[in-house]
């Protein structure tokens, strides 16, 4: 299982409050509730099983994190299986965090102990407990005061992908199928950005590519073009196994909701990072 029972007793505190997000709550709330009341309500073929959301500061995908979580409706979703790339730690398989809660500034988030012992019964020999995993990273954190302003309560399942291999992604997929249950208000959420650092008509041109895998409901071909380096996403793998387990989970229609890059926010073209949200009904 990986760390001592004991750290459930622990409450993550935020990490990159004030540098991706602001760490003042009343200003967190206002720009929370600004970027998804500027957001569009997009028709989709049922509520989402699974959505894919950038994780870049507020101030730069912000206003595509929001049109993924604007698709949600309060009430309905009541646990989140939130998974992201480890941006810091290369290791095997998927870290959980097993503790009480993640807290925002907007307050803590409790963690489901439930859903993390059965992620763990299921498929032990992929995930294990790892605490020291989550320290200091930003891509599942940055979802949170998203979540809580547009979701109220919640319970969370934060699980990170070391490796993104495709038989890692294929077996964390099983496991969520066998445990997410949407019917009773579970959602999976794969956090990642797309291409990194490409000229602006490249990176378009690339991200395209990734996202034409994503709204056949390929992932078997988005795992292919990640492996020879067509496109690019650096959570690939998370994208991956929220496509597979959505799929196994009864979904049968993705739709991309909103695609930009940094150079549409900042102007700056030279050297930009892809962002989109996407829905899987």
């Amino acid at each position: 299982m990986g760390e001592a029972s004991d750290s459930w007793a622990e409450v993550r505190p935020p990490a990159v409050a004030g540098t991706f997000y602001p760490a003042d709550p009343a200003r967190l709330r206002r720009e929370m509730a600004e970027l998804l009341a500027a957001a569009a309500d997009i028709p989709l073929a049922g509520p989402p099983i699974a959505l894919v959301v950038p994780h870049a500061g507020t101030m730069f995908s912000g206003a595509v994190a929001a049109t993924g979580f604007r698709q949600l409706t309060a009430g309905q979703v009541r646990r989140v299986f939130l998974i992201g790339p480890s941006h810091r730690l290369v290791f095997a398989g998927a870290a959980l965090w097993a503790g009480a809660g993640f807290r925002t500034p907007l307050g803590e988030v409790p963690v489901d102990r439930e859903a993390v012992a059965a992620m763990l019964a299921a498929g032990s020999e992929v995930i294990a407990v790892k605490n020291l995993a989550h320290d200091d990273e930003h891509a599942l954190e940055v979802e949170l005061p998203f979540l809580q302003q547009w979701l109220g309560g919640f319970t969370l399942v934060p699980l990170l992908m070391g490796r993104q291999d495709a038989t890692t992604a294929t077996r964390l997929a099983q496991v969520l199928a066998q445990v997410v249950r949407p019917q009773n208000g579970d959602l999976v959420i794969a956090s990642s950005d797309l291409s990194h650092y490409h000229p602006y008509a490249e990176a378009v041109a690339l991200d395209h590519l990734a996202l034409a895998r994503v709204a056949e409901l390929d992932p078997e071909g988005f795992l292919a073009g990640l492996a020879e380096r067509r496109f690019e996403a650096c959570g690939g793998g998370p994208i991956a196994v929220a496509l597979l387990a959505a799929r196994w989970l009864g979904g049968r229609t993705a739709a991309i909701l909103d695609y930009q890059n940094s150079g549409d926010v900042t102007g700056d073209r030279e050297q930009v990072v892809g962002y989109a949200a996407c829905a899987v009904s």
